[in-house]
């Protein structure tokens, strides 16, 4: 975990421990949530994203097919969303470069897409965590259930709303 993180934790925790429950504090958490929230939105569009990209390239690899390809296999082909068992078909060694080309280019995007998917993960982790420390630091009940409205009502804004508020 980044040590910035942990020091903010640390410290956060710190002065709730104390009992210093101030609306900075609280404010602190729902602002956690919507960073929490904004990442759901990045991830599910990283994840259209890379479908769509497949899809495309997936149109395209059936045009290249050649035409006595056996249906069973033109199918299992293009349900393949993965340029590494794509290069596991006979059918796929025998075809022309250009669509090699682009299934190469596609399988780079989409590995580009997962590892920006994977640091997102961890960021949202540790906003999670950072939500439910402070969470069970709060005494006060009423409190804690307010917080926790607000943190469904922010989980339940729709991603075109969040993004485009950027």
């Amino acid at each position: 975990m980044n040590q910035m993180v942990l020091l903010f934790i640390f410290v956060g925790g710190a002065l709730l421990a104390t009992g210093c429950q101030s609306n900075s504090d609280n404010d602190r958490i729902i602002e956690w949530a919507e960073a929490s929230r904004k990442i759901d939105c990045q991830m599910d569009g990283l994840e259209k994203t890379s479908s769509k990209m497949w899809d495309k390239t997936n149109r395209e690899l059936e045009k290249a097919l050649p035409m006595d390809i056996l249906e069973y296999e033109k199918s299992n082909m293009l349900k393949v969303r993965n340029a590494e068992l794509l290069r596991m078909f006979e059918t796929y060694q025998e075809m022309e470069g250009p669509i090699k080309a682009k299934v190469d280019l596609t399988e780079k995007m989409d590995f580009a897409m997962a590892d920006s998917m994977r640091v997102l993960q961890q960021k949202q982790r540790d906003y999670s965590d950072s939500i439910r420390t402070a969470l069970m630091e709060i005494e006060a009940d009423n409190t804690k259930t307010k917080l926790q409205e607000k943190i469904k009502m922010i989980n339940n804004i729709a991603c075109s709303k969040i993004l485009q508020d950027d």
